[in-house]
């Protein structure tokens, strides 16, 4: 699905191994702003989740939250490894 001005976007960085989020990043194309690619967001994610938590990025993958799927951010989760989904 192509995002729009106006859609959120959000996917979660976790640890490959234990499918523990390491990092949530979601961004939001506002009027008269460029409209990032899922590779884009993946890319930016990728990037804060190293820089901000000094993970090794060998060890991380990103999951694309569908955009009705509400995150709770308070609550703990983790991505179902076999599945690729939040739990």
């Amino acid at each position: 699905m192509k995002q729009t001005q106006g859609d959120l976007s959000t996917c979660v960085v976790y640890d490959a191994s234990t499918g523990n989020i390491v990092h949530t990043h979601s961004v939001m194309a506002l009027p008269g702003a460029p409209v990032p690619t899922p590779d884009e967001l993946e890319s930016e994610a990728l990037q804060l989740a190293r820089n901000h938590h000094g993970r090794d990025a060998a060890q991380l993958r990103v999951l694309h939250v569908p955009p009705q799927q509400h995150i709770n951010l308070r609550s703990a989760r983790r991505v179902d490894l076999q599945h690729q989904s939040l739990i």
